[in-house]
């Protein structure tokens, strides 16, 4: 309570030398003319990379990277200039620094002596509940860090402070015959570096044969799992029988999505042999917790009607594609085919879809098709989707992004030909959030561009961004930040061009990647949001900030604290 009670007061005090005029309040967690949390002498890096998009939790705390100036003497090398830090205003704390600090869980992570050397990505993921996903590499101790034995790759999760070991290099690989991990999980790809609130995450890791092993390793030389420091579970291994009745083997293993029950929605290739071809071997496959099954493939029926999936000839692409949050805590997801189906009535003006699997019926639906009409939009038809702005939460809502197709008669140009709405996965009970062409509230002369980066948590609270148009904008004021709240409706977060903290802001950055839980690292399902905002070139141009969306009134904030307390945990 006493936190809280602290960071309402912050708010409040800040609030009345904030220059730019939207609803929303800031707290700053950390700028660059700040002294860098334990590491004494040291300061921040001045450039928009010296703070990484950060992530925040249900209870406001804020993960980051941050990258510090070389002063030959503190930071003497990009060895040891970076570090991932926590915490909330005032309170921030350096939990791993490369070059200096021991690993996570050291007891397992090299013993006395290993220290980190690398991060294995910009962004930290964070589940609801705090729990945090940090890869690297390390050096010391009992750690080999090079030759055919190299251990030296890591993923620790947990919560900060007390992150434990998950996976490494040349550990043994659950559910084989004694195959080692030949490399680290994949930690660079973003899709795998998901956390849920039971601490488990996504794994992805190729093998290689250890000493005794009774199990060959060759086309079966990788596979995914659900792990965490107490388990792990193999879901498929390449090579293994896809089990679809031919002899079709799993091959590739692409993006997948975990959830908060350790469900899984992945796409994968089947091996080119046999009945297999570049025209049917793309799959999108779900993992229940006990069995994994294929349920679209490429030029394979899609159960809605005589419609198949599109085919495609390419190895390089796969036929399936997702959003950044594509599973939800019920086992429904949502997914995108390339290409153009086929069966009865189709034309190029509706041979695109985007679909929504069932896991707890094995059922396949049409969320949204090209030429359905446009929600909201009297007369528009949709054209295309941004299928990266596609967001599934828990309460199977989906914010998604999309075009229209222009027409005269419907009012449709190039400059409205684009939105943003809020859907049932079925389809039903749609609303437009924001067309583009539609007047900005509160910013005279000005108009909502194209709405893209689009994440949505649990409340049905969405951020997206949009760059403005028209009399009231430059080039140096017209990209900004939004807010949608099902209540308070449309917020202005942050523009280009305003003043926060004495900052002329010239850019702004968030977080983009799901949670394990069917939310977003950067909102939480608490309505805290957490981004970076940049300045001009030289000092004091970067800072880390938070907010609660929507912000209550900064004289409610001064006289009824614990019932906003209440009312922000809505």
């Amino acid at each position: 309570m006493k936190i809280r009670i602290a960071t309402m007061i912050g708010v409040v005090g800040m609030a009345s030398g904030l220059a730019h005029a939207g609803p929303i309040f800031l707290d700053q967690i950390m700028r660059t003319s700040d002294a860098v949390p334990g590491v004494a002498g040291a300061t921040w890096f001045t450039s928009t990379s010296g703070f990484q998009a950060p992530t925040i939790d249900n209870n406001g705390m804020v993960s980051f990277r941050g990258r510090m100036n070389n002063d030959g003497t503190v930071v003497t090398a990009t060895s040891n200039d970076e570090g991932y830090f926590f915490g909330g205003p005032g309170s921030v704390s350096l939990m791993v620094r490369e070059g200096v600090s021991a690993t996570p869980d050291n007891s397992n992570s090299g013993g006395p002596g290993a220290i980190v050397t690398t991060f294995q990505t910009n962004s930290l993921s964070t589940s609801p509940n705090g729990n945090l996903w940090l890869g690297g590499t390390g050096t010391g101790g009992t750690i080999t860090s090079s030759g055919t034995n190299s251990d030296n790759r890591f993923i620790w999760t947990g919560p900060a402070g007390s992150l434990a070991l998950t996976a490494r290099q040349r550990q043994t690989a659950p559910g084989t015959a004694g195959a080692v991990f030949s490399s680290a999980p994949d930690s660079t790809s973003g899709s795998m570096n998901r956390m849920n609130n039971a601490g488990q995450t996504l794994v992805n890791s190729s093998f290689t044969a250890n000493v005794g092993d009774t199990g060959a390793v060759g086309t079966n030389d990788s596979g995914m799992y659900v792990m965490s420091p107490t388990g792990a579970t193999l879901i498929m291994r390449r090579g293994d029988d896809a089990g679809l009745g031919g002899g079709e083997q799993h091959n590739s293993i692409g993006t997948a999505f975990l959830n908060g029950s350790g469900q899984v929605m992945q796409i994968g290739g089947l091996k080119v042999t046999g009945s297999v071809t570049t025209s049917n071997d793309g799959i999108m496959n779900f993992w229940n917790g006990s069995s994994l099954t294929t349920f679209a493939r490429e030029g394979g029926a899609t159960g809605v009607g005589d419609l198949t999936y599109p085919v495609s000839t390419s190895t390089l692409f796969p036929i399936f594609s997702t959003g950044r949050q594509s599973l939800n805590n019920n086992g429904v997801g949502i997914f995108f085919p390339a290409g153009s189906l086929a069966g009865t009535g189709v034309t190029t003006t509706n041979d695109t879809a985007v679909f929504a699997y069932d896991s707890s019926s094995s059922t396949t639906s049409i969320f949204k098709r090209e030429g359905d009409s446009a929600p909201g939009v009297a007369g528009a038809a949709l054209n295309s989707f941004s299928i990266n702005d596609f967001n599934i939460n828990n309460n199977n809502k989906v914010a998604w992004a999309g075009t229209l197709v222009q027409d005269a008669l419907a009012g449709i140009t190039a400059a409205n030909d684009s939105g943003l709405w809020l859907s049932d996965v079925s389809g039903a009970s749609d609303s437009l959030i924001v067309q583009e062409g539609m007047a900005v509230p509160g910013i005279t002369d000005a108009f909502f561009g194209t709405p893209q980066n689009v994440v949505m948590n649990n409340q049905n609270q969405i951020l997206f961004v949009s760059t403005m148009t028209g009399a009231g904008v430059t080039t140096a004021s017209d990209r900004s930040l939004w807010a949608w709240d099902p209540v308070e409706g449309l917020m202005l977060v942050c523009r280009e061009g305003d003043s926060y903290f004495g900052l002329t802001a010239s850019g702004f950055n968030q977080n983009l990647s799901a949670n394990g839980e069917g939310g977003n690292n950067a909102l939480s399902d608490a309505g805290w949001a957490s981004f970076t905002i940049n300045g001009a070139t030289g000092t004091n141009q970067g800072i880390v900030v938070r907010t609660m969306i929507p912000a209550p009134g900064a004289l409610a904030l001064l006289g009824l604290g614990g019932l906003l307390t209440a009312r922000r945990r809505r």
